[in-house]
């Protein structure tokens, strides 16, 4: 740990001095351009942004912490999808992989769903029963302008939910210019395609886009643990390091294959009309494998050979989710006088989602002949609704009003409410027997409904229906309105003192009121210095509606919402015409929640205190150089387990479980677990003539708290007989480097002649020592701690685009 501390140390300094050094270097240049020859205020009120509050204020009075990705980076970066773009440029964002996929984490928080993070389109909020799922895995991003990013809390403004941040994303709109776009990334044979054409006539303006994205994936080199204190295998997947009874044994899934070879598809349409009127309208699907890389591949059991031997189908990858939304909006923000604006949006939305089970089922030739006939159409069908965890949609009806009042210069108000009816049931063209989440079915004719129970459990371990002491019987489907009433006021007491204050309250049929108050104070200290104050005293977030639903039915008391409580500080300098630096902490006081592996459900399993240092340097030499560095540093304060659970993938300071071998387990080190307590991040754009060169760098220093569960098995096993054992696949877990620094080199290079463009991407050009793994989240509730080691070492990528405009 010291030797990673002094390393950070060295880098830091290096890091310092370089832009000192080259700022040095400009101020002699005579003919240097003042790309910047702002006040601090005026350059940051320069992006135009829609984030962080409900009023419209100057970008230096916004009350958060945010990253605005714009169009220009997302077209020179390096990444797969936007997880990779929020890598790159957010201070502190980190993503790993989950048996329900990808999680994205900022900030220290990252847990085992993705509740916590609110997702948007142009404002609008696209977060599902699934989580922030859509959008995010799309290969395609020519469709979007820029996506701003809050880290932190964002309830007060856009709802229960935006606990860790709020993505949103702005797509493009008809002065982008028509463009067609191909696409090529190896080694994940994928394939994409898309067109953008806008145009504008008197009162009218249109932008539409379509893409294609066919992605075939490859087989990985992941790292897998299977051991059971002191006995199992480790190595990588699918090799002669797992024997035929690990669970590894087989080939791992394709890495980013498409779900069922579906391809991805984007379709966008938007109208403005008139000056006040706005009608747009999105489909997205994506899907891959879950724990992508990792999990292996399976077989469908399709019956028997002449000696009653089971017989199966290829491998294949069978264990996926696939998710499929549109949305249509009207939007309606009109100026009635000086005083009063009216902003109102009406929309509707469908998604489409399933999850199959990791597992298929499968059944013995002892039973019955008419059993056989009837379940062997089903398991040998990987479509089959039986084989499905997950199979329903969700739509939702929703209305929003915003009445914006500007007393004068100096206090300007905002009032409105919002109305959000969600229905849940049958997917896109199943039948309702097909329907279930979870424990939530239609009713006893459901295909998941106790279906030839005692058959099935006698002769197989693979039947995953529902039982009827879990059931939650819904019929055709079932329903949740939420209710939520919003405010904010803006004082302006001065030229240097701004204050904000933001509240919203929020009630669903199956939860109580939610209160989520904030106040920002902002001052301006001079022309190149401001410092901002903000509070967040409560910033709720609601459990799920599936398990708002579950609780409800079976008589329980009404869930405690996720409350959130924190302190934040930021400044704001312009250290020169050409130098911006940026400095943030801020102080967390969060009530968990997430799966508790003692209970077996997604409950309340702690409270977790954190502080965290963030620091941004962004250098304009002039309009074609750009050069950026950001560092952030978490430190756990403390973090205290409730008493209805004994273990957690938060942090191992507060631990304390039994193994299988009856092994103690008990708590060791104050750190987060699955984070980096030191990330820095450092990128650059610079232009010249007809070629455009970006370059990317990130640095997680170490998973320290990931370590920690190393140290409490050891610590259990000491002086058994499962000591030695274990410190073999501890050693060989070490000799990989896990938990270690990882650092990545991505760099994009482009050139443009006229109205055709090609670009060449590359990412993890650094193929050496024990660099670009991406980690599974380790929930700490599965086996022991080496048992949730994997990772997958991510291959050097090379990319091809070729843009036309017209």
């Amino acid at each position: 740990m010291r030797n990673i501390n002094k390393k950070f140390l060295i880098f830091f300094f290096v890091i310092i001095s370089l832009f000192l050094e080259i700022n040095k270097l400009l101020a002699q240049e005579k003919d240097t351009i003042n790309y910047l020859e702002l006040s601090l205020e005026e350059l940051m009120n320069i992006a135009v942004v829609t984030g962080g509050s409900i009023i419209e204020i100057e970008g230096s009075k916004r009350p958060v912490s945010m990253t605005v990705i714009t169009r220009e980076d997302i077209e020179i970066t390096p990444a797969r999808n936007i997880y990779d773009l929020l890598e790159v440029y957010v201070p502190s964002a980190l993503w790993m992989n989950h048996f329900t996929g990808a999680h994205i984490g900022m900030r220290g928080q990252i847990i085992d769903q993705d509740y916590k993070t609110l997702l948007l389109v142009n404002g609008k909020n696209v977060n599902q029963q699934s989580g922030s799922k859509i959008e995010l895995q799309n290969w395609d991003l020519d469709d979007i302008d820029r996506i701003e990013i809050i880290r932190g809390p964002g309830a007060v403004t856009y709802g229960p939910g935006a606990i860790m941040g709020v993505i949103n994303i702005i797509t493009k709109s008809f002065d982008n210019g028509n463009s067609v776009n191909l696409t090529e990334y190896y080694p994940y044979e994928s394939y994409g395609g898309n067109i953008n054409y806008g145009f504008s006539k008197d009162k009218m303006q249109l932008y539409t886009s379509l893409s294609l994205t066919s992605t075939k994936g490859f087989s990985p080199k992941s790292y897998a643990v299977d051991t059971k204190v002191g006995k199992g295998y480790f190595g990588y997947v699918g090799t002669d390091d797992h024997k035929e009874e690990s669970k590894y044994s087989d080939k791992p899934l394709d890495y980013f294959r498409d779900a069922d070879d579906k391809p991805q598809v984007k379709f966008n349409i938007d109208l403005k009309l008139f000056d006040d009127w706005r009608i747009w309208g999105r489909y997205t699907n994506s899907g891959t494998a879950l724990n992508n890389g990792i999990y292996t591949q399976t077989q469908l059991h399709t019956g028997f050979d002449e000696d009653g031997e089971e017989t199966y189908g290829d491998f294949d990858n069978l264990y996926v989710f696939r998710a499929k939304h549109y949305l249509t909006v009207i939007e309606n923000n009109h100026k009635f006088n000086d005083l009063f604006k009216l902003n109102t949006t009406f929309s509707y939305a469908s998604q489409d989602f399933e999850r199959r089970s990791r597992y298929p089922k499968k059944y013995k030739s002892s039973l019955p002949q008419d059993v056989i006939n009837f379940l062997k159409p089903a398991l040998s069908d990987q479509y089959n609704a039986r084989q499905y965890y997950m199979n329903f949609s969700e739509d939702e009806l929703y209305g929003k009003i915003i009445a914006k009042l500007d007393f004068n210069e100096n206090i300007r108000s905002a009032f409105g409410m919002e109305v959000s009816h969600k229905t849940y049931g049958t997917g896109w063209g199943d039948d309702k027997k097909d329907f279930r989440m979870s424990y939530i079915i239609s009713d006893e004719n459901s295909l998941h409904y106790d279906w030839f129970k005692e058959e099935i459990e006698k002769y197989s371990s693979r039947n995953y229906a529902v039982n009827p002491e879990q059931a939650v019987l819904v019929g055709d489907g079932w329903s949740a309105t939420t209710f939520s009433l919003l405010g904010e006021v803006n004082f302006d007491y001065s030229e240097y003192l701004n204050l904000l204050i933001s509240g919203r309250a929020d009630k669903n049929t199956y939860s109580e009121w939610m209160v989520s108050p904030r106040f920002a104070v902002t001052s301006k200290i001079n022309d190149n210095n401001i410092v901002k104050l903000i509070g967040q005293y409560q910033s709720a977030r609601m459990s799920v509606p599936m398990n708002l639903l579950m609780q409800h039915k079976k008589g329980y008391s009404t869930p405690e919402p996720e409350v959130f409580k924190g302190l934040e500080f930021i400044w704001n300098t312009l250290i020169n015409n050409n130098l911006q630096f940026t400095a943030i902490s801020y102080y967390n006081d969060l009530e968990v929640h997430g799966w508790n592996g003692t209970e077996r459900q997604t409950s309340f399993i702690g409270e977790l205190k954190l502080f965290g240092l963030e620091t941004e340097i962004k250098y304009n030499f002039n309009e074609d150089f750009v050069i950026a560095f950001n560092h952030s540093y978490t430190k756990l304060i403390d973090w205290k387990l409730d008493k209805s659970a004994d273990r957690s993938g938060i942090s191992y300071s507060d631990y304390r479980d039994t193994t299988r071998n009856d092994i103690a387990l008990s708590s060791v080190g104050n750190n987060l677990n699955n984070w980096s307590d030191n990330i820095s991040k450092i990128w650059l754009r610079y232009k010249y003539r007809n070629f455009s060169l970006h370059l990317d760098s990130r640095i997680y220093w170490e998973f320290t708290g990931a370590k920690d569960g190393f140290e409490v098995l050891e610590n259990g096993v000491k002086g058994t007989e499962y000591e030695e054992a274990l410190v073999e696949t501890l050693d060989d877990i070490k000799d990989k480097g896990v938990y270690d620094m990882d650092w990545r080199l991505n760099a994009g290079i482009s050139y443009r002649k006229n109205s055709i463009a090609v670009t060449i991407y590359m990412m993890n050009i650094l193929q050496f020592g024990n660099n670009n793994k991406r980690y599974t989240y380790d929930g700490g509730i599965s086996y022991e701690s080496p048992s949730r080691v994997a990772f997958v070492q991510e291959p050097f990528t090379l990319g091809t685009k070729i843009s036309f405009n017209f």
